[in-house]
């Protein structure tokens, strides 16, 4: 197995993509809570996908800046 380059990791289609999987994901952990006894809160979903958003754009920025400080 090869080394990845950071820059390779993650482009801004991979990031969409990736955003909105877990976007979905957070929905059905919404969804899903009252079967275990918590309430589901629209707002949580909204901070969610607030983290995930924050947490892909740093990966993005960061694989730009590391791509175009590499070249």
């Amino acid at each position: 197995m090869g080394f990845v380059a950071p820059r390779d990791l993650l482009d801004g289609r991979a990031g969409l993509v990736l955003g909105a999987a877990l976007a979905a994901w957070a929905v059905v952990d919404e969804i899903t809570q009252p079967l275990f006894a918590r309430a589901a809160e629209p707002l949580d979903w909204v901070c969610d996908c607030l983290g995930l958003a924050a947490g892909i754009g740093i990966v993005l920025v960061s694989s730009w800046a590391l791509g175009r400080g590499s070249r």
